[in-house]
């Protein structure tokens, strides 16, 4: 029997930590799993370096060690890179580290179509997007007493929640509009600005850090979700904000683009694969397939 490929996927986030990337690894290490030895790194190389035949590295700049060793040790094949958070923007404008990553790396992946276009020419065939997505969620009741708002994001400068606190000031506490703001204090300065404003806002309750179902279950029962950053564009974001809006309806979970090569030039690796992990996964079937393709062509 021909041996399981081994993946690393390398996240900067801690794992089993509560921020995007860390999520995004679990998502994809539970996605490949069934087919492949899969584990999650922060640093590499490690211990079991050696067995590693395909590398994802999640965020371009704060991966770069990782993916240097890499590239000094096997070049480019294997190696795939996310574009996660502020790669695109301002990172590949503006890092030298990131637009390294982009240039060794075989394949890069966006999470939405949009951000390929904000890639630079040169690297746009290298990119795949592959879509987050989930399993159908029910849709809960939302009242009509009041509209509820509900922002999700961690309390640091990148994730300006001054201009949410600035909004909940300008809104009459008597409106009829609550907003909840969901995230850990990553900046003190940032959590004792949050205490003020709910003290000064009773229309406003800063819940700190929430565990994943239950911050699901407030953004389902929330009329509107409010996404603000310094630098994290539109294009750049929307495959978030289509992430939730996938986990918080009942309209079906969202369907990824597949942009990839077709299953005979991927050969018969493929074929075991996608079956074997599908098996295991309630996602979007083209979502695992792109995922999955790309592992297999990184592993040539």
């Amino acid at each position: 029997m021909k041996a399981r490929l081994h993946i690393v996927i390398v996240c900067p986030a801690r794992p089993g930590s509560n921020h995007g990337n860390a999520r995004t690894a679990a998502r994809w290490q539970g996605l490949l799993r069934a087919g492949a030895e899969v584990r999650t790194v922060q640093h590499w190389p490690d211990a079991l370096s050696e067995r590693d035949e395909v590398m994802l590295a999640l965020h371009a700049r704060k991966s770069t060690p990782a993916i240097e060793a890499w590239h000094a040790r096997h070049d480019a094949r294997g190696l795939g890179v996310a574009l996660t958070g502020t790669d695109l923007s301002p990172d590949i404008a503006h890092e030298p580290l990131a637009l390294r990553s982009l240039q060794q790396a075989t394949g890069l992946v966006v999470l939405q179509a949009l951000a390929v276009q904000a890639l630079p020419e040169a690297f746009r065939d290298k990119a795949r997007v592959i879509f987050q997505s989930c399993v159908q969620r029910q849709t809960l009741h939302k009242t009509a007493r009041h509209l509820r708002v509900v922002m999700v994001g961690h309390l640091r400068a990148e994730k300006n929640p001054r201009m949410l606190w600035r909004a909940v000031r300008a809104i009459a506490p008597d409106a009829g509009i609550l907003v909840d703001h969901i995230g850990d204090a990553l900046e003190p300065a940032l959590a004792s600005e949050a205490q003020a404003t709910a003290a000064a806002c009773p229309h406003y309750r800063w819940l700190q850090g929430l565990s994943h179902a239950a911050t699901l279950q407030r953004i389902q029962r929330a009329h509107l979700l409010v996404h603000t950053s310094r630098s994290e564009q539109a294009r750049g974001q929307t495959g978030w904000l289509q992430h939730w809006q996938a986990q918080c309806n009942a309209r079906g979970p969202l369907r990824a683009g597949d942009r990839t090569h077709g299953p005979a030039r991927l050969g018969a690796g493929l074929a075991r694969l996608i079956p074997a992990c599908r098996a295991h996964s309630a996602l979007a079937p083209d979502s695992l397939t792109t995922l999955v393709h790309l592992t297999i062509s990184l592993a040539w």
